[in-house]
């Protein structure tokens, strides 16, 4: 977090913990002198949906380039690689993988902006 200081808002699934990760790392956050000042949302959410068909709904995306994946990534590139479904040694980056392509796309704008020629984007 203090590599990336664009972080606005953290994701993590409310399952093993039921949020007292959450609660944890918020502490930590808040002692912390860099990252105490940093107005950060925390998203802790219990999944619905059967992973599978939460990874499988991603796979669109992938494929038409639409996320695009740091080189540095190697290990998590190669996760979603071998990913076959069901029987995949390894879920746990394509399942974070579509929990954020999802809220990518759920994302609603709140501002507009005004430019000079009337118009509205």
């Amino acid at each position: 977090m203090r590599e990336y200081k664009d972080i606005t808002h953290i994701a993590i699934e409310k399952n093993v913990y039921s949020g007292a990760d959450v609660i944890k790392l918020q502490e930590l956050i808040s002692k912390d002198k860099e990252l105490c000042n940093r107005r950060l949302t925390f998203i802790n959410e219990h999944r619905t949906k059967n992973k599978f068909n939460r990874i499988d709904t991603c796979v669109g995306a992938v494929n038409l380039g639409q996320v695009i994946f740091c080189e540095d990534d190697e290990e998590a590139i190669e996760q979603l690689k071998e990913y076959c479904g069901e029987f995949s040694i390894h879920d746990d980056f394509p399942d974070a993988l579509a929990d954020v392509v999802q809220r990518l796309l759920e994302i609603k704008t709140t501002q507009y902006l005004k430019f000079d020629t009337g118009f509205y984007f």
